[in-house]
């Protein structure tokens, strides 16, 4: 069942992990399954067409009834379209396949038997992948008390990620029920015993005619005894835990003796071992039985160190060698997410609410400094807190649940990206005079005028925190990157520095009474100056309804619109007749209607969160020069032409990454640098992580792990040379000359 001769780098799927964000002002479920429907690219133009991938899934089981407290196996047939695959327990690169049973109290099941998978290597590691038809059993336990002469519906829920031999993968599930009868006895059906007893065959087992030990260094022997198969084929360590990285496993052969060396996955703990089985093609044991040896007998030849190198990492490129490990110190990130931090109020997505508490001291002028101090710490409070929320999720999600999350992916999640729109949106409305709530809604439960408010204030923060985490500025990609692997003390110290910086413009602005003073006194112009701050309230969220667009696509979008006007439309409603000044009964009717209008644009835009961007194959293009879209296969197929090598990784609510094409590439000068690369015949290869949690988006997301980078962008040159390393262009602002130095560099 091994193999391993597909083309390196076909397919990229890496696990995908299940987080749930509860946004403040948009009460919906995100999906379970975060998922773009096709590969990366965009949706710029070109002919789309949806992949057909369905997979084809039943319960089926290995006896004509239901007997009262005696096991029953079932299977859970898979059946897969050409060239598309899905994934084992330890996928290596990809999700793994659930079966989730829902069964009344007194009924029972056991996990999954899988069969021996295929391996596929790939250039970012070994995938564990089932193709055509497979067949995967549970055993479904009923109560004894069951009566028989009635039908019962076993019923289930299946979920799976499902790729093809491209880059394409799809998010997958079924709900399941098979109603079978209850009878005294039961009968086998003969051909998914057949199966059964397949998988049954090549589970792991245990032998004497072979002696397993891990010695030094992570490299298992596997010595023959008494009645061993001298020749058991190919042999491959599936490990259970992802304690081992998915490199290729060296396999040599002396005297009988076979040794695999491995290499300890990044993730594993000093004192972990690998938990699994090896399979060899032609079986452990003379008759050519047992093929699959189980590693419940490892055993230590000598204490297994302790990884003093660090852990290993992704491959920078094939032939390539691998970029420094860090490239930074702690109090140098430090410093640079705190000058981050300051620069992030300049981003369209923080710029807004900055503005509107530049609004709230112009209010508050002539009045009490100590009041707009307290409303300034307040605001901070708000948004430490809520950093530290994030920074405290991601720490144990990574740490604990095998997660790879970093700053900004909560917008991977089309629910956030829809709430964060719609909140944005009403506060153009409220700053445009549309609707009156009370309080403004810049102060989100208080007004700064009020001594009362401070509230307010904390929640204006905590709103600036969530819409800031998507953005990305000067000095963060790399600093962003080191923060991820420190440990706990050292997160919180360097998330705080990144916390204040973004605080900062407006502490020290309150903290100041001469500039309190320059600020202009009170007066009708501020109801103009009000009006004319809802035009970036405006353009913060079409900034994320671009974001939202590229993950569902145009019926996702066009269903957010409807939504966003229902909920204004109960906004404007609330606000004009469900004031007090207003009659007890125009006010009862005005909250009914709202509530109405709210619950359907609600409705619209969880509807509008559960459509799917189709693929888009259209190449990029910037001023004549096409992209090729970045995969490790594609980096890999460039260099083996003996050609240079420019990466440009871009991701969604990018600012700087647009600023940064628009200067290089479309400004006067852009000439020389397009003319520069095809003198030098350089490949320009696009990696766009568009945050969706998907093979395509981890594979890119590990490229840049070796350079301590997890935002963008990023620009990295690989030589002509493959046996000379990468270097990274920028991490930040990119010039016309920065470019075409790298080109002559790399040539």
């Amino acid at each position: 069942m091994i193999r391993g001769k597909r083309p390196v780098g076909s397919t990229f799927p890496m696990r995908t992990t299940i987080l749930r964000f509860l946004f403040a002002c948009f009460l919906t479920s995100t999906p379970s399954l975060p998922a773009q429907v096709g590969g990366l690219g965009d949706l710029s133009g070109g002919r789309i067409s949806k992949p057909k991938a369905e997979v084809q899934a039943a319960l089926v089981a290995a006896r004509t009834a239901l007997v009262p407290g005696q096991p029953l196996e079932v299977g859970l047939k898979l059946v897969h379209p050409v060239k598309w695959h899905t994934y084992w327990l330890n996928p290596g690169i990809g999700t793994p396949t659930k079966l989730t049973w829902e069964l009344p109290e007194g009924w029972t099941t056991t996990p999954l038997i899988w069969p021996v998978p295929l391996v596929k290597p790939t250039e970012l590691g070994n995938q564990h992948i089932y193709e055509e038809t497979t067949w995967l059993f549970s055993t479904v336990t009923p109560p004894a008390d069951l009566k028989p002469g009635l039908d019962f519906a076993l019923i289930a829920s299946a979920k799976w990620l499902v790729c093809d031999e491209g880059s394409v993968c799809m998010p997958g599930g079924s709900p399941l029920t098979l109603t079978m009868p209850v009878a005294a006895n039961a009968e086998p059906v003969a051909g998914v015993m057949a199966e059964l007893e397949k998988v049954k065959a090549v589970q792991p087992v245990t032998s004497p005619s072979w002696k397993v030990q891990l010695e030094p260094k992570w490299t298992v022997t596997l010595t023959p005894q008494a009645g061993a198969n001298p020749d058991p084929g190919e042999v491959y360590l599936f490990d259970e835990k992802r304690v081992i990285s998915l490199q290729p496993q060296k396999v040599t052969r002396e005297a009988g003796v076979i040794k695999l060396t491995l290499e300890p996955h990044e993730d594993a703990g000093p004192n972990e071992m690998p938990s699994g089985f090896i399979h060899a093609t032609k079986g452990w044991l003379k008759d050519g039985s047992v093929p699959s040896l189980a590693l419940t007998s490892l055993a230590l030849a000598a204490p297994a160190p302790a990884s003093t190198t660090g852990p290993a990492s992704a491959p920078a490129a094939a032939g390539s060698p691998a970029p420094p490990a860090s490239r930074i110190t702690f109090w140098g990130a430090v410093l640079s997410l705190f000058a981050a931090g300051i620069i992030l109020n300049l981003m369209p997505c923080v710029f807004p609410v900055l503005a509107l508490k530049v609004l709230g001291f112009v209010q508050q002028a002539g009045k009490d400094p100590g009041e707009t101090r307290r409303h300034s710490y307040a605001y901070a409070a708000g948004l430490l807190i809520f950093v530290w929320l994030v920074a405290g999720g991601m720490l144990v999600a990574n740490s604990y649940f095998g997660a790879d999350l970093a700053w900004g992916d909560i917008t991977r999640y089309s629910g956030v990206l829809a709430g964060v729109v719609i909140v944005l949106y009403l506060l153009g409305l409220n700053l445009a005079g549309l609707f009156e709530i009370g309080a403004s809604l810049t102060s989100v439960g208080g007004s700064l005028q009020d001594k009362k408010g401070y509230a307010g204030s904390f929640w204006s923060g905590a709103l600036t925190m969530v819409i800031s985490t998507p953005c990305s500025g000067p000095f963060m990609a790399v600093a962003m990157g080191f923060a991820l692997k420190q440990g706990p003390l050292q997160q919180f110290a360097l998330f705080t520095a990144f916390g204040l910086g973004i605080a900062l413009p407006y502490v020290l602005l309150s903290s100041s009474p001469k500039l309190l003073k320059k600020l202009p006194r009170p007066g009708a112009w501020m109801e103009t100056f009000k009006k004319a701050l809802s035009f970036p309230m405006f353009a913060a969220a079409i900034f994320f309804f671009n974001a939202f667009i590229t993950k569902t696509g145009i019926e996702g979008a066009g269903l957010l619109l409807w939504g966003v006007l229902l909920i204004s439309l109960a906004a404007w409603i609330y606000g004009h007749w469900g004031v007090p000044s207003r009659s007890p009964r125009a006010r009862s009717i005005g909250w009914v209607v709202a509530l109405i209008a709210g619950a359907g644009g609600v409705y619209l835009a969880r509807l509008a969160t559960m459509e799917k961007a189709e693929s888009a194959n259209a190449p990029h293009v910037t001023n004549g020069l096409e992209w090729i879209r970045w995969s490790p296969g594609a980096l890999a197929a460039e260099r083996a032409k003996g050609r240079p090598v420019f990466v440009d990784y871009t991701t969604i609510n990018c600012y700087t990454c647009e600023v940064n094409e628009r200067v290089v590439f479309k400004s006067p000068g852009s000439d020389k640098v397009i003319a520069k690369f095809k003198e030098l015949n350089v490949a320009p290869l696009r990696a766009k992580y568009l945050v969706d949690g998907t093979p395509e988006d981890n594979a890119i997301r590990n490229s840049l792990k070796p350079w301590d980078i997890s935002t963008f962008p990023a620009y990295l040159m690989y030589p002509a040379d493959p046996a000379k390393p990468p270097f990274l262009v920028s991490d930040s602002l990119l010039s016309q000359q920065e470019v075409i130095a790298a080109l002559e560099k790399a040539k």
